[in-house]
């Protein structure tokens, strides 16, 4: 059912009780002894605007004055998220602006920028949740991965960032370490481990991402699948769209799923687009691609994507 823990349950709750209420209020009760779901729908459906009509508002307008996400009793960052994989943009805005305290609002509007691909509004975010609380374990461990350290070397700056972080952070520091060298039974030793991290501790993200990257670089398909299941967890809403697409299409190859594999090179071309396009991505995707048989899709499209691939814009 896509439930990880309660975040993901309230964030499919579209109304809170009062609109519950509201919503009901005008309509009549179904019991067993008189089942209107089972008699009348083709008559609700006809009469939705009369039934589900709440005092003068729209139903729209009735959702976002009623949003159990953006009371600030269950407004939170997790939340944000949890919205965001639902694929609840507006409420997921909403649940960020109802956040009181400034750290987090921030590191919530961080999120959104992520999820949206704005790397400008992301720093920007980002810088701002830092220095509202620089002792904020979440605005902390966000700063060190929006450097992208799995894929290059880090400073002085970052060490002192990292300093004090708690053990599950510190945990995926090292498995970036590993990464960077490349040491991917290195990396598969701390499996355990790293798959205890809860999806919503900050450094969640960044664990199943680690442990995608082993299965796919030590192969099999086996590896692979599994690895699909966990790069699935960081999309959608990864900042680092490219760099998940491009893993997760590695994995769909390795796992012998031909049809996905051209389905994630077609949202990696996507997110490769525009001046910033990452051209070592491009080039191994493109690696990929030449290996698919060609049966899996007609010569036409076949040459759109390769153009796609190798498109500057």
């Amino acid at each position: 059912m896509g439930l990880r823990g309660p975040v993901d349950l309230a964030a499919n709750l579209v109304l809170d009780a009062e609109g519950t209420r509201r919503l009901a209020a005008r309509g009549e009760v179904s019991t067993d002894e008189r089942n209107l779901l089972q008699m009348r729908s083709p008559e609700l459906v006809r009469r939705a605007t009369q039934v589900l009509r709440l005092d003068a508002m729209d139903g729209v307008g009735a959702v976002a004055a009623c949003d159990g996400a953006t009371s600030a009793r269950t407004a939170s960052t997790p939340l944000v998220r949890a919205l965001l994989r639902a694929g609840h943009g507006e409420r997921a805005g909403r649940c960020a602006t109802a956040i009181a305290q400034p750290s987090e609002q921030a590191l919530a509007a961080a999120s959104i920028a992520m999820a949206a691909g704005d790397r400008a509004a992301l720093r920007r975010e980002l810088e701002r949740s830092f220095h509202a609380d620089p002792d904020s374990l979440a605005a902390r461990f966000a700063v060190l991965e929006a450097q992208q350290p799995w894929r290059r070397a880090t400073g002085a700056d970052f060490e002192r960032t990292a300093d004090g972080l708690d053990d599950p952070s510190r945990l995926v520091i090292e498995a970036w370490r590993l990464e960077r060298a490349r040491s991917w039974k290195g990396l598969s030793a701390l499996d355990g481990a790293l798959g205890s991290i809860g999806h919503d501790h900050p450094a969640g993200r960044a664990a199943a991402r680690a442990r995608a990257r082993w299965r796919v670089e030590l192969g099999g398909a086996a590896r692979a699948r599994e690895a699909i299941e966990l790069i699935d967890r960081v999309l959608p809403g990864s900042g680092w769209p490219r760099d998940d697409l491009l893993l997760r299409t590695r994995a769909t190859f390795e796992a012998g799923y031909g049809a996905a594999t051209v389905a994630t090179l077609s949202d990696f071309a996507q997110a490769n687009m525009g001046e910033d396009r990452d051209i070592s991505l491009a080039r191994a995707a493109l690696a990929i691609e030449a290996r698919l048989g060609d049966d899996l899709y007609a010569g036409d499209e076949r040459i759109r994507l390769r153009r796609r691939l190798g498109a500057r814009r």
